[in-house]
């Protein structure tokens, strides 16, 4: 693989997917808002490591007041 990303980071998808084409990581979460993924990524001697992990949606989760209210203003755009 030569230019271009070395990973590419996606939204909503029917199912979650982590594959790798031509060397770059494919990640996509769930639909629905069911899992978010957490990607890191770093570089050591010109090499991408790539570390994920899915976390889970849902009444555990805790809001973030910072993107509640980003969230609150695009919604306020329609």
């Amino acid at each position: 693989m030569t230019g271009g990303p070395d990973a590419i980071l996606g939204g909503h998808e029917h199912a979650r997917q982590c594959v790798r084409r031509e060397g770059r990581l494919i990640v996509k979460a769930d639909a629905d808002a069911k899992s978010v993924a957490l990607v890191s990524l770093s570089a050591r001697a010109g090499k991408v490591q790539t570390a994920l992990i899915y976390l889970p949606v849902d009444w555990r989760t805790q809001a973030d007041a910072r993107d509640a209210k980003r969230a609150a203003l695009w919604m306020q755009r329609f």
